[in-house]
């Protein structure tokens, strides 16, 4: 059995039998947010509502959801402004809305496309530096870091001549000392 249901009744037909309703028997199918309760009939009332009654309640009810977000984004302080641009940009979805949307887009490529140029113009005379840097005679900070790195290693030669000349002296010392040990061994006295 094939059982069809709509707000105000419901038909059994047979698995046979064509099923054939009037237009007031289909059910209204909306988005908007209503409430089930609202839309089925009151007890004690015969038959279904009438269209113009679901469509009342259906816009009394988008008022209320309307109010409601108004009423919560209020209490949310950004939220508000935000609601009320969400909301009147959906109410002024007129040409010259749409037509002052589509110029400020436009700006912003426009201004995207010459943030973007600029970019590769500075790119390109930086590239270029770099090559004409790359191709002319040394920077004078190369000259200067190569006198440093000069007069670096002419003092660390310097000091490795000043360091040979004291492990030699030291060395001409120990010889001395061990020359008068041996020499006061073979005097047989002690070595001062």
């Amino acid at each position: 059995m094939a059982t069809t249901s709509s707000i105000a009744f419901s038909i059994t037909l047979a698995e046979d039998t064509p099923v054939v309703a009037p237009l007031e028997a289909i059910p209204a199918v909306s988005k908007s947010p209503v409430p089930a309760r609202r839309l089925t009939p009151i007890s004690g009332m015969k038959g279904s509502l009438s269209t113009e009654t679901i469509n009342d309640r259906l816009k009394e009810a988008a008022e209320r959801k309307q109010n409601h977000l108004l009423k919560v984004a209020a209490s949310a302080g950004h939220g508000f402004k935000h609601a009320q641009k969400i909301a009147s940009a959906r109410a002024a979805e007129s040409e010259s809305k749409r037509h002052e949307i589509n110029e400020k887009l436009d700006a912003a490529a426009r201004h995207r496309d010459e943030i973007e140029q600029e970019r590769l113009r500075k790119l390109a005379e930086h590239s270029e530096l770099v090559k004409q840097r790359r191709s002319g005679p040394p920077s004078p900070t190369l000259s200067r870091v190569q006198t440093k790195l000069e007069a670096a290693e002419a003092r660390r030669a310097e000091i490795c001549e000043e360091n040979a000349e004291r492990l030699q002296a030291h060395l001409s010392h120990v010889r001395e000392l061990k020359e008068k040990k041996a020499a006061a061994r073979e005097m047989g006295g002690l070595v001062m």
